[in-house]
């Protein structure tokens, strides 16, 4: 769905002597106000329902980040926001020498930091190539710890993951006529939504309440669809 269908949806379903109040710049400011909260309220749940993961696949990144020293930084690309999720964390390292080094996968046993510190510590069955481990936590050296993970054994050299990056803020392009907005679909500066469109139906939803329009998910669709009909 484009900031333009969006800016129609809202301006049909909103009642006239509202009007004066909408405005893209708030139809924006809402809408990316409403998008964070409901991105945030998937979270806890993406590890147990398909749908949730559904949900946020356009903002999962699958990435191979190096090993240095037994710590790894996710936040290379400045984009990292949640993560790493655990429905796949693996662990790569070199086997054998010369022409016959190979590298070998296996998968990475994410632990809490008593678990991690209990793994450290123990005699009796450690981190190992075989049975990785990793948990949250920086070098000494950093100064800010988001992203950063710790990894054992050592001798890891790459992790393969996936992480959430955040939405971007929708932008709304157009001008104004007579006191009337135009939305310009063409224009290069516009932002539309990375949701699918059943996402951003329940957001629109949202939007729409805090303008003063109380409007279930299937409302917005319905009045989505007369949209349609009017024009068709």
């Amino acid at each position: 769905m484009t900031t333009k269908q969006i800016w129609e949806y809202v301006t049909t379903i909103v009642k006239d002597d509202l009007m004066g109040y909408v405005n893209p710049e708030e139809v924006s400011r809402l809408f990316n106000i409403k998008q964070i909260l409901r991105f945030n309220e998937l979270i806890p749940v993406i590890e147990r329902s398909l749908s949730e993961q559904h949900s946020l696949s356009p903002f999962t990144r699958s990435a191979q980040f190096p090993v240095v020293n037994g710590f790894c930084n996710l936040n290379t690309k400045n984009d990292f926001y949640y993560g790493p999720l655990r429905t796949g964390v693996f662990a790569s390292y070199k086997c054998g020498e010369g022409e016959s080094q190979s590298m070998k996968r296996n998968p990475v046993s994410w632990l809490t930091d008593s678990e991690w510190y209990e793994a450290t510590i123990s005699v009796i069955q450690q981190p190992d190539e075989e049975f990785p481990a990793a948990c949250f936590g920086a070098p000494a050296s950093e100064s800010s710890p988001k992203g950063w993970i710790q990894v054992l054994p050592k001798s890891i050299s790459l992790i393969d993951l996936k992480y959430l990056v955040k939405p971007k803020d929708i932008y709304i392009a157009g001008t104004y006529s007579g006191g009337i907005f135009f939305p310009d679909p063409n224009d290069p500066s516009n932002v539309d939504p990375e949701w699918f469109d059943q996402d951003v139906y329940r957001i629109i939803g949202a939007t729409l309440a805090d303008i003063g329009v109380p409007l279930d998910d299937q409302a917005v669709r319905e009045a989505g669809f007369i949209m349609k009909e009017d024009k068709g």
